[in-house]
């Protein structure tokens, strides 16, 4: 793309180093949370790119928040989804309401939109392996059709080429071979 040609593609601090790899000629470890931004670089747009927002935080002496806070939001397109996993939910026509002003989680308008950005959240966090994920984060007042995935079994993490294999604790066997002793 041209000087001064603005790409419409969310994007978000996580592809940075995706896209500087690919510029370099270096290959991108598949463990990067991120994407390269190479295409978008040439012009190329991509609508369904989504972009997840992680927030935890305790309070501290000077602020008042109340203790922990673990959130988890999703902006795809025109919608920004938000889960508050101990206080209420979020969801924003981000074209309609761009100030973030009226929550519609609860609209019967928005059941659908609700549920596909719930979802593809619940898939990210899976994807990434999220150190927060678990049950609560499918578990809300506003869902009542969504049957449990998350299982709480351990996932050992998928060779890379990068970090070592992860070895069972047991037996110090990698995982094709994972046995109970």
């Amino acid at each position: 793309a041209g000087a001064g040609t603005v790409s419409e593609t969310l994007a978000s601090h996580v592809d940075l180093l995706p896209t500087m790899l690919e510029l370099a000629g270096l290959d991108v470890p598949p463990i990067l949370e991120g994407q390269s931004l190479v295409p978008q670089l040439g012009g190329a747009e991509d609508p369904a790119k989504s972009v997840v927002l992680e927030f935890q935080r305790y309070e501290i002496e000077h602020d008042s928040w109340g203790g922990f806070q673990p959130i988890r939001a999703i902006v795809l397109g025109d919608w920004k989804f938000v889960v508050n996993l101990l206080d209420t939910d979020e969801l924003y026509n981000l074209a309609d309401d761009p100030a973030e002003m009226t929550n519609v989680i609860t609209g019967p308008d928005h059941v659908e939109t609700r549920t596909r950005m719930h979802d593809a959240l619940l898939d990210e966090m899976d994807r990434v392996r999220d150190p927060f994920r678990g049950p609560a984060w499918e578990r809300r007042p506003w869902r009542g059709d969504l049957k449990q995935k998350w299982s709480g079994r351990y996932r050992h993490r998928p060779d890379d080429g990068v970090m070592p294999t992860t070895l069972a604790y047991k037996t110090g066997r990698p995982p094709d071979q994972w046995v109970e002793p």
